[in-house]
């Protein structure tokens, strides 16, 4: 048993995914993407133009440009510079040269739209492309051509958790790798390219969380001693009927013996509501990554407004649930320790709090406005300090309006001093205050 579940008034829902054959499972996500495409960039679309503007590497080669779109996180391929620079200017970015292909082939790579949910689908399927296009999609012809099996492998990525069928294309084994160890499913080749193209850097905590209008990380490093301790990120909002979500590191000498856990120790969420709270307990093994003290793991949770808190460890996918949150968010990081006598140790590096959709969200609420060292709260003889001040960012969702927060790191250390029967579960009640040390990043709204 690798996850569970505690309710303290009321039952989570149980989600099943039936597994299919990766052929069914692209058609089926494909043709249920057929959603309205909210927020398009500007009036221009994604269309082919059919220009004869691609530009040759040389005479027997063409250049495949790769953007991206933070509306609906489409990437999109194209040998055209009238459609790439249409696009640029009308909000998407522009992510270098996906590959090099070679100017025509055998293998004819072809094109398709589908106008409701306004992403594009690539394949030298031509079975697939009657498929879809009997569906509705728009057959728009051959996007570029490939390459001899002897050439270089471009690679196919599924997206199980986008709404629309998300698909990813690289030659880049470190991309392709990075992207299945967060989730992505691995659809083997596309087709094969002349040459390569931009060796494009992936920032896989961005990748994750492209699509989410917040998100937290950090590397995370639990050490303590007695009944239990545990290192936590938060996210909260300070609007009625919300959620306050923490995902973390504990360790618990008195954590239930059938919950999942490695040693007393599990990666845990807890979903505290208004009337209740909620405990979902992992051992790792869903994601081969073993819950230790004294180990460094690299979590970030991250909160889209369809509702959903996703969790990886160290960029692999954890879990999502159901959560109540609202713009504008409150980041936190806390560390505590059961009991008086109990002593925790835990350290946060490399934090990045990001707040708002590129694109989507007006710049004015895009990003953070303080330092973490402006919130602290100390109780119960802990203390959390400032082990590293961040770097100040000027642009976009991760911008700190002047504050030195982008990747800064924070301790939490100290021995609790609470009261007789006073522990972790009813301090709040008891005292008027966690029985922890936390420091708040609130957001731009």
């Amino acid at each position: 048993m690798g996850t569970s579940i505690t309710t303290q008034s009321n039952e989570a829902a149980c989600r099943t995914h039936t597994a299919r054959r990766p052929h069914q499972r692209i058609l089926a996500a494909l043709l249920a993407a057929g959603l309205s495409l909210t927020g398009a960039l500007g009036a221009t679309s994604a269309r082919a133009f059919a220009d004869g503007t691609g530009t040759a590497a040389d005479a027997d080669t063409t250049t495949m440009y790769r953007m991206y779109n933070p509306h609906s996180s489409e990437h999109f391929y194209t040998a055209s510079t009238t459609e790439r620079d249409s696009l640029s200017d009308n909000g998407w970015t522009y992510e270098g040269i996906g590959w090099v292909a070679p100017t025509t082939s055998s293998t004819p790579v072809y094109r398709l739209y589908n106008p409701n949910a306004g992403i594009h689908h690539y394949t030298t399927d031509a079975h697939e492309k009657d498929v879809l296009t009997g569906k509705g999609w728009n057959d728009e012809g051959i996007g570029w051509y490939s390459a001899n099996e002897n050439a270089t492998p471009v690679y196919r990525q599924y997206n199980p958790n986008s709404p629309n069928g998300q698909h990813n294309y690289t030659w880049n084994e470190n991309e392709k790798n990075a992207l299945l160890s967060a989730g992505w499913q691995n659809e083997n080749i596309a087709w094969y390219a002349a040459s390569t193209g931009s060796d494009i850097s992936v920032d896989i905590d961005d990748y994750l969380s492209r699509n989410a209008y917040g998100t937290l990380s950090g590397d995370v490093t639990l050490v303590g001693s007695g009944t239990g301790f545990h290192a936590k990120l938060v996210m909260h909002c300070n609007q009625p009927n919300t959620d306050t979500i923490s995902f973390g590191v504990q360790y618990d000498t008195r954590m239930d013996p059938t919950k999942p856990q490695v040693n007393h120790t599990t990666f845990l969420i807890e979903q505290a509501t208004p009337r209740s709270a909620q405990y979902y307990y992992f051992d790792g093994s869903s994601i081969g990554i073993t819950p230790e003290v004294g180990k460094t793991y690299h979590l970030q949770m991250t909160w889209s407004q369809d509702g959903q808190l996703r969790c990886y460890v160290n960029n692999r996918f954890l879990t999502s649930i159901g959560v109540s949150l609202s713009p504008t968010l409150i980041f936190q990081v806390e560390g505590s320790a059961r009991l008086n006598g109990d002593h925790v140790d835990a350290q946060f590096d490399n934090l990045v709090a990001g707040n708002g959709i590129q694109g989507q969200t007006p710049d004015s609420k895009l990003g953070t406005y303080s330092n973490w060292s402006d919130h602290f709260s100390n109780f119960e003889g802990l203390t959390i300090s400032m082990s590293k001040q961040g770097t100040a960012m000027g642009a976009g969702r991760y911008r700190t309006n002047g504050a030195t927060s982008y990747k800064a790191s924070l301790h939490v250390g100290g021995t609790s001093t609470s009261p007789a029967g006073v522990d972790w579960d009813n301090c709040g009640a008891i005292q008027g205050h966690p029985l922890s040390a936390l420091a708040m990043l609130p957001a731009n709204g």
